[in-house]
């Protein structure tokens, strides 16, 4: 069997369940993409003056956003 490589948004919800999988081919326009998606979510659930972009970017760059202002976990991965 082989495998699709992908770059992926995972959103939890407060009690830790899966509430969305976004999912977008490994490329650079797909991690675009999934990274567009990504920053979007944490838009849409805080102020646009939240967070400075050093902050975002480095939630961009460790994957993960798990603030309690944004209400929800998210999670970017890539998977083979």
């Amino acid at each position: 069997m082989s495998k699709i490589a992908t770059v992926n948004v995972i959103q939890l919800a407060d009690n830790g369940n899966v509430s969305s999988v976004r999912a977008w081919p490994e490329t650079p326009e797909g991690n675009e993409e999934a990274e567009k998606h990504f920053l979007r979510i944490i838009k849409e659930h805080t102020s646009e003056t939240a967070y400075e972009a050093e902050e975002l970017q480095a939630m961009l760059d460790e994957g993960v956003c798990d603030e309690p202002s944004v209400g929800t976990k998210l999670f970017l991965t890539h998977s083979e």
